[in-house]
């Protein structure tokens, strides 16, 4: 089942969709998602089924669980991509500040490595912060 949560917020994120929002009435992408998949998987469907007679009140389809999931899943990426950083012979480091309108900074970390395995240049997005002036 955590599996299948898993491989929604992966498809989620790579494709840049909201987890949560108006793109599917009320349930968002990851709930209409897990509704989806769960008219052809016999084990989501049983889950969905319980969650929705109320037999488990545990159900990881909460918003807590999917912030957690986005979160472990960056951290994870962050650190494939160091590493990747750490094998190669050359890379560099870009910092960018942007401001807002409403005077909110953006700071992004940009890697541009060469990358060993796959022999060519990479350029990686690993970080972005915001700050008020």
């Amino acid at each position: 089942m955590q599996e299948r949560l898993i491989n929604i917020t992966l498809f989620l994120s790579k494709i840049n969709f909201p987890f949560r929002g108006s793109c599917i009435p009320h349930d968002g992408n990851f709930l209409g998602l897990v509704e989806l998949l769960g008219n052809f998987d016999l084990t989501l469907n049983e889950h969905l089924r319980r969650v929705i007679t109320q037999e488990i009140h545990v159900h990881y389809c909460g918003k807590t669980v999917q912030n957690e999931l986005i979160r472990i899943l960056g951290d994870m990426r962050r650190i494939h991509i160091l590493d990747y950083v750490r094998k190669s012979k050359y890379f560099s480091i870009g910092l960018d500040y942007t401001p807002d309108i409403s005077h909110i900074e953006k700071l992004s970390i940009t890697l541009r490595f060469y990358d060993v395995e796959d022999m060519g240049i990479v350029i990686a997005f690993i970080y972005k912060s915001e700050f008020m002036l």
